[in-house]
């Protein structure tokens, strides 16, 4: 239960206008850069044009993850990450 309200304590200042700007602001800023580096990657044939569908996903994960690691002690999140992207690469990956 102190989770809850501490997520709705989160919520609450998420909403600030301010502060929504903000991520707002890096949201955009993570996309754009994770759009160009797809891109240079697909422009190379290293990856499949439809690995840019998924930029949204990266960053929603992480944020998944990220609030899921601070509920168990055990997650490693930097591993678990890595295995996200890892696995993702292995699907849009080009066989040369």
């Amino acid at each position: 239960m102190n989770l809850y309200k501490e997520l709705m304590n989160i919520n609450d200042f998420l909403n600030n206008e301010i502060v929504e700007n903000s991520n707002l602001e890096y949201i955009n800023f993570i996309q754009e850069k994770l759009n160009d580096i797809l891109k240079d990657d697909i422009s190379k044939g290293n990856i499949k044009k439809e690995a840019l569908e998924f930029i949204t996903t990266f960053i929603c994960t992480a944020d998944g993850m990220l609030l899921y690691s601070f509920t168990l002690k055990n997650f490693n999140l930097q591993k678990e990450y890595s295995n996200f992207l890892n696995n993702f690469i292995k699907l849009v990956r080009i066989e040369k």
